[in-house]
């Protein structure tokens, strides 16, 4: 299993990290550039039910990081908004 995610950071001056998800169907666009096997077919955007495993990632990139900066963290493809 792999997955390829964007983010996108929009500072913002409160003391807070709001972080948010797209989520896609499980039918969406097929990617074009498949780096799987020919038998593999690989989706534009994350499947809901591994949202969960990419909030749950959040404080272990705390940890290694000094910071988190305020503002908002927006984990999605290039297709969401």
């Amino acid at each position: 299993m792999y997955g390829f995610l964007g983010v996108e950071f929009q500072p913002a001056s409160s003391d807070r990290l709001h972080v948010s998800v797209c989520v896609a169907s499980s039918r969406g666009k097929v990617f074009a550039n498949n780096v799987a096997s020919a038998v593999d077919e690989a989706r534009v955007g994350l499947p809901a039910e591994y949202s969960d495993a990419v909030f749950d990632g959040i404080p272990l990139a705390k940890a290694e990081l000094t910071r988190l900066a305020a503002g908002r963290l927006l984990i999605k493809c290039r297709t969401c908004s």
